[in-house]
């Protein structure tokens, strides 16, 4: 069962040049432990690495879903495309609804998105007919 502390995060493009409004068709729903600091648990991710997941969802582009780790210090938001892994550097920043945080780019370039969700996840068990 997962801890209480586990949470559905999305975060949506900010505003930019190109997207004065921000963009909810370029977003990120990820799957971590948030502690009340708004900060992702590394100890939980270690306990239970399969649940920390990511799903990455551009209008333009097919859906990926990949894996949450830490590794130098940072949060790596990690998709294994045909061509090779490709990797998105998540900020330590808090999680907190309304907050901004940043992500890097594969390529380097970095990004504000809003965080416009957080919501507890279902620990209930499976209902049954």
């Amino acid at each position: 069962m997962c801890p209480l502390y586990w949470k559905k995060v999305r975060l949506e493009l900010a505003p930019t040049p190109g997207f004065p409004k921000g963009s909810p068709g370029r977003s990120y729903l990820l799957q971590v432990p948030v502690n009340e600091s708004g900060e992702i648990d590394a100890v939980e991710i270690e306990r239970y690495p399969t649940r920390a997941t990511v799903r990455r969802f551009w209008s333009s582009e097919p859906d990926e879903y990949g894996k949450v780790v830490r590794a130098d210090g940072h949060w790596l938001l990690c998709y294994d495309r045909d061509a090779g892994e490709a990797i998105f550097r998540l900020r330590s920043e808090a999680l907190h609804l309304g907050g901004e945080v940043t992500v890097e780019g594969p390529d380097g370039v970095p990004s504000r998105f809003r965080v416009t969700s957080v919501k507890q996840l279902d620990t209930s068990p499976p209902r049954t007919r």
